[in-house]
């Protein structure tokens, strides 16, 4: 849990840094795979990235986006939700804010950006856990997929992020799930025997890769591949945020 005598001002320098492996991963391996060409001719639309069902679940239908509306992204990758909301908005005052501590995933975004001519999106280089340091500002939407677990302190980031929003903000949030990711764990647990010993990620990648590629179609794995998303829309004030977790 949170130590609650923390002050906002030492969180940052108590959790400087995410899990170095993960990190490392993502500088290494940028997620999701994107190719910036392919923004001449498609953008990657689904519903938490849709200003209609965020304007519907959130804001009960009444956000206008045209009044300095503010969005995070935290963990943004490669760019799919940054790309997608400052497509929507371009057109008015909104800003976006990119935020992702793997310079390889932002330079892609930042590319992608920059084939679609999107001029109102802030790029930071940075971690969710130093966010008090950066003088950010609230935001009215923060949009955080698959990145909590990731963190040192899961309950910290969260609360960063929830003393983040405006007093009309609310969080779009995914977090693995232990019966819906069941078949992921069982690829990891395999992973960790099959890589065991080996020191190089390239090795690892390619042996990973023979044991996908090998996979019947009945492994739970495949099967789950084809479930429902896992992350839910919180329309919610920033003290029900936490609590709805």
């Amino acid at each position: 849990m949170i130590d609650k005598k923390m002050k906002d001002k030492d969180i940052g320098k108590k959790f400087a840094k995410d899990l170095k492996q993960v990190q490392d991963q993502y500088i290494d391996y940028p997620y999701p795979l994107r190719n910036p060409e392919d923004e001449k001719t498609r953008i990657i639309l689904v519903g938490n990235f849709y200003l209609g069902e965020i304007n519907h679940w959130v804001f009960g239908g009444k956000e206008s986006f045209q009044d300095n509306f503010r969005i995070l992204v935290a963990g943004a990758g490669t760019g799919d939700a940054v790309i997608c909301y400052a497509e929507q908005l371009k057109n008015t005052n909104a800003e976006i804010v990119y935020l992702d501590f793997s310079k390889a995933s932002m330079a892609i975004a930042q590319e992608r950006a920059k084939i679609r001519g999107l001029k109102n999106i802030k790029w930071v280089n940075d971690s969710i856990l130093n966010i008090p340091n950066l003088k950010l500002g609230t935001f009215d939407y923060i949009n955080c997929i698959g990145v909590l677990h990731h963190l040192e302190s899961p309950e910290l980031g969260l609360k960063i992020l929830k003393d983040s929003l405006s007093t009309k903000g609310g969080m779009d949030l995914m977090v693995y799930a232990h019966y819906g990711r069941t078949g992921v764990y069982h690829i990891q647990k395999l992973m960790q025997m099959v890589n065991n010993g080996v020191t190089s990620r390239t090795e690892e990648v390619k042996n990973g890769w023979a044991v996908m590629t090998s996979l019947p179609a009945t492994n739970w794995y495949n099967l789950g591949s084809n479930s429902p998303s896992d992350h839910i829309l919180f329309g919610v004030c920033p003290s029900k945020c936490v609590n709805s977790l």
